[in-house]
């Protein structure tokens, strides 16, 4: 017993030592970027125990292959795992080595969220700067009726790389008028207004009936395809009449069809009909197989990525309000799903947000962080 005491002190000590020598090697690899570890993770979210981990790791390279980052609500399970092979807790090479590359130019984009709305009213340019960091370059704001619309268009106007579209949610056709399609029409004059959008129908929560619902999908696609734009259709638990509705109108810009959760079956017909497909923080769910079944059928040449901010944060920020920087984590379990690159999903996302909403001629804007005074 004395032995195995003394054996244990002495190797403690020189673990000690020798990860003072360490220290500056891991510093460049290791140390956080821009606030960020490589693993993507936020710093002051960063376990304290971490860098001690990290140094042991150093030991262990015949482990390093399947490592975990203990940032991550997994990977800080598999400290107090009983399963060896899962224990080790460090930024795995293998697993996050695309993270320096999005910090060297890899564009991400947002392609639909939210953050015009009072949610994000006290913290916004906080917002927009982590976005910045995260690497995302342009922001796509869609309006849920005639109010949120003129928000989404007026945050544009004021802040570069951020781009809006404009139209009424299922949840409120009820509103859906000559007055407000006029109204909404009247915006499209601003240069940095993209799509119609989000429209379409939802019979999941039904909060406007849902003849009323198909007039106002109706109608605003009508006045999609007359000024030539691109549609974002917001689309749950009405699959058939979704699809009954687009056949009848077919849409020369195509369009977005956001924040999919529907069926295999569905995303084929979609697909079928022209258009690209948008996935959130869902695809990330433990429990969301059906979505992941629906994103194995759709092409790398027609997905978008998204985070629908304020709402379905994707793991590991589940529960928290959503924003733009979290976007890159969604491509991560697109990603994962898909068996390809992060980079690869990332470069193909933005090259089809591109083609899908670029104007003729036009020069995208790249988002920039506020300035300091803005943030506080």
């Amino acid at each position: 017993m004395l032995t195995l005491t003394v054996s244990k002190t002495i190797l403690t000590a020189l673990l000690l030592r020798r990860s003072k020598s360490l220290a500056c090697t891991l510093s460049r690899k290791q140390q956080p970027t821009n606030g960020f570890w490589p693993c993507g993770m936020p710093r002051q979210r960063v376990p304290p125990w971490r860098s001690y981990l990290q140094r042991l790791a150093a030991y262990l390279p015949r482990h390093r292959q399947r490592v975990r980052c203990c940032a991550t609500p997994r990977g800080a399970w598999g400290l107090m795992s009983r399963k060896p092979r899962i224990s080790l807790l460090v930024c795995s090479p293998t697993v996050f080595s695309h993270m320096p590359s999005l910090r060297q130019g890899v564009p991400v984009i947002d392609s639909h969220s939210h953050i015009y709305t009072e949610r994000y009213a006290a913290d916004r340019a906080a917002v927009l700067a982590r976005a910045v960091t995260a690497g995302v370059t342009q922001l796509l704001q869609v309006g849920c009726d005639l109010e949120d619309s003129r928000a989404a268009v007026t945050l544009s106007a004021d802040t570069p790389g951020i781009y809006a579209a404009i139209g009424v949610h299922p949840h409120e056709a009820h509103s859906v008028n000559a007055s407000v399609l006029g109204a909404l029409e009247m915006l499209l004059q601003h240069p940095k207004v993209l799509a119609w959008g989000e429209i379409g129908l939802d019979f999941y929560y039904d909060h406007s009936p849902r003849d009323v619902q198909r007039a106002a999908f109706r109608a605003q696609l009508q006045r999609a395809i007359r000024c030539n734009l691109p549609v974002v259709i917001h689309t749950r638990d009405a699959e058939s009449a979704t699809l009954e509705i687009l056949r009848d109108h077919p849409l020369p810009r195509s369009g977005h069809v956001h924040c999919f959760t529907g069926t295999p079956e569905m995303a084929e017909a979609l697909l079928a009909m022209g258009l690209y497909i948008g996935f959130t923080g869902i695809v990330s769910f433990p429990r969301a197989d059906n979505v992941r079944q629906a994103l194995r059928v759709v092409p790398l040449d027609r997905l978008l990525i998204e985070t629908d901010s304020p709402y379905l944060a994707p793991v590991p920020h589940r529960g928290r309000r959503n924003e733009p920087a979290f976007v890159v984590h969604v491509a991560e379990a697109i990603a994962q799903v898909k068996a390809v690159p992060l980079d690869e999903v990332l470069q193909r996302s933005t090259q089809n947000f591109y083609r899908l909403y670029g104007k003729t001629a036009m020069t995208w804007e790249r988002l920039v962080a506020p300035h300091t005074e803005d943030r506080l």
